[in-house]
């Protein structure tokens, strides 16, 4: 069961979280937002896509407000209006929230166990750092951040939800993520799995075999995946595409390993030389790639969604 599973289960919670979400998202540019989806630019277009927004988060707290404001999808201005006085209620009702849950009363050693029995040894936002764990003077420590997937500072009554709290690198967390609020993806529940994936675009020869940087390296998201708005913004939120691009040398290890020394017949002869030791595949690959193609191994190593995607073209 995830965050999501249990504000479903909850009418209250559902309708908290909605009507947060409602609230948090509306600042879209509505234009652009039609452009994205491939829509004219039309007024009709731009009724439907208000009123679809509404509903994807409609819940029994915003009824009545939809009643005092039925014009809300004709234009910005009316949509705003309906927007702000939803507003109101929702801030009074998190200053009440704020009064008597605090996040303060998690002391840090708290937060260190809260970290240490989620089982996260990477960070799950960029895949990039490791998660340890550390004592000084017997006080333990970890060098990642408990960040609150839903900020605590908008969303108050999730402030000491676990299921709210997601360990995550410093980077990510203080730099990048901060107290913004985009849909992105939960990582207790989905990943980019196949529905984005690191490509490549080779310009000569020598990248090909890893012997030169000569190559883009990009992560690529299919057009028709269910979560594709999702996945480029967590790209962008956490700029993975820029931060990569310091990768490009592991890649060059990766395609220099794969196209120029590790061929079949390379393969073939290992597997004959340690077949008296009993070796499985992955543990063949692990030797040759430090990477094995089994998921449930890779998911506690960094880059390996990285390395999975180079690897398997």
């Amino acid at each position: 069961m995830d965050f999501v599973d249990i504000n479903n289960n909850d009418s209250l919670l559902t309708n908290y979280l909605k009507t947060g979400l409602l609230i948090r998202y509306s600042d879209f540019k509505i234009d652009n937002a039609l452009k994205d989806l491939n829509q004219s630019i039309t007024q009709t277009n731009r009724y439907t896509y208000r009123q679809n927004y509404i509903r994807i988060y409609f819940n029994d707290w915003i009824n009545d407000y939809l009643i005092k404001y039925p014009d809300y999808f004709k234009n910005d201005n009316e949509f705003k209006k309906l927007i702000n006085a939803i507003n109101q209620k929702y801030d009074k009702l998190n200053q009440e929230f704020i009064k008597i849950i605090k996040y303060d009363y998690l002391s840090s050693s708290l937060r260190h166990k809260l970290i240490t029995s989620s089982g996260i040894t990477v960070c799950p936002y960029c895949n990039r750092q490791y998660i340890s764990y550390f004592s000084n003077k017997g006080v333990k420590y970890t060098t990642a951040d408990l960040d609150h997937f839903y900020p605590k500072s908008i969303f108050s009554l999730f402030a000491l939800s676990l299921y709210n709290f997601i360990p995550a690198c410093q980077i990510c967390n203080q730099r990048f993520k901060k107290k913004k609020v985009k849909k992105i993806l939960y990582p207790f529940k989905e990943g980019f799995d196949n529905n984005a994936k690191f490509g490549l675009n080779i310009h000569d020869v020598n990248s090909f075999y890893g012997k030169n940087d000569n190559f883009d390296l990009m992560l690529e998201v299919d057009d028709n995946s269910l979560i594709k708005e999702e996945i480029i913004n967590n790209n962008e939120m956490f700029h993975l595409d820029s931060l990569y691009q310091h990768h490009k040398p592991y890649v060059q290890e990766l395609l220099m390993k794969k196209n120029l020394i590790y061929t079949n017949s390379y393969f073939d002869m290992m597997s004959k030389t340690f077949k008296k030791l009993n070796l499985s595949k992955e543990q063949l690959d692990i030797f040759l790639y430090g990477y094995s193609f089994d998921d449930d191994i890779n998911k506690d190593k960094i880059l390996s969604k990285l390395t999975k995607d180079i690897l398997d073209k």
